[in-house]
Parts: C-alpha cells; structure tokens; sequence
C-alpha cells in the first residue's frame, strides 16, 4: 500500500489513515510524498493476455483530424472510422511515428446494429468542429504496446477504441 500525505494548511493529511499531525507546524520544512498514476490500466482477457487500456479526452486541439461519412456510409463501412490525434498530446510514447496516433474504431459485420457507434462518432465531430469541450474515450493500445518498467511504448502509430463483442466499450474497467 503506498501512503500518500498532502498538506493541508498548517498541518498533514494521511489518506491512509485520515489523520492530522499537528505536531508539523513548518510546511516549508514538509515534504509531501505522491505517486504519479500510470495512465492506463490492465486488464486480463479470458486467456489472460493482458490488455492495456487508457482513458483519453478528445478536443479539438488533440484531433488533428477525423474522416467525415454519412450515416447510410458509416453503417456500410461496418462502424469503422479513424481519427488522427496529435502525437504529443497522446499519454504513451511512439517514438516510431511522426507526428500523429491513428485512433481507430473496428468494423463489425453488417447485421450488427452500430447506431452506439454512430452517436460517438456524432459526438466526436462536435468536440472536434465546435472548438470547444472535451468527449474522454476508453482506448486499447494493444496489439501495438510493448511494456517495459512499468512504462508503455507504442511500436506502431495505431490505437483502437475499446471494443469487445462488436460494440465500443467506454470505460476501462474490467469486462
């Protein structure tokens, strides 16, 4: 268990125990202990090949750009869209890409309703035409991630929308 202290006017917080010292009355003389969260999670698929998931929040400064289709294209198109996320503003490392993150959503076959799919997509040509807001997005960084001390790196320039059972899953958590 990691114990993370904040300081909290004259005084520390424990988050692990909710208690104030009020023995540390110099905050200068304090040093405040935190942990950067990883910014993604694993999950364990039912063969137990881990998942690397992330949450990411869409703006129109990140989306540097999206395919545009009608819905009659959209549903043709099995709910496949991409979009391209700048390179810097995206949480992991691609050293092998240029300058952007292809942020794609898989097809499914056509008898699959994809209407869920259509409204996102809706939603991300708001954020992203109207200049303004922010649409966060559950993404899965695999196949194309490598792990090493706890530290991602994206060995292609793709990522997919979380997806599973031919619908778009919007949180990380577990399945």
């Amino acid at each position: 268990m990691i114990k993370l202290r904040i300081l909290l006017g004259s005084c520390f917080v424990s988050l692990c125990a909710l208690a104030c010292s009020s023995a540390i009355t110099e905050p200068e003389t304090a040093v405040v202990l935190t942990q950067a969260a990883k910014p993604f999670v694993i999950n364990l698929g039912a063969n137990g090949k881990p998942y690397y998931h992330l949450m990411f929040n869409l703006t129109a400064k990140n989306v540097t750009g999206i395919e545009h289709s009608s819905e009659a294209e959209f549903r043709q198109n099995g709910g496949q869209f991409s979009l391209t996320i700048d390179k810097n503003a995206f949480p992991i490392a691609a050293p092998k890409c240029k300058s952007d993150i292809i942020l794609r959503m898989p097809w499914v076959a056509s008898k699959v309703d994809v209407s869920e799919k259509y409204q996102l997509y809706l939603a991300i040509l708001r954020v992203s035409e109207q200049n303004k807001g922010q649409l966060p997005v559950a993404i899965e960084l695999n196949p194309y991630v490598s792990e090493t001390q706890d530290k991602l790196v994206l060995e292609q320039c793709n990522v997919f929308f979380r997806h599973s059972h031919n619908h778009y899953i919007p949180n990380i958590k577990p399945l």
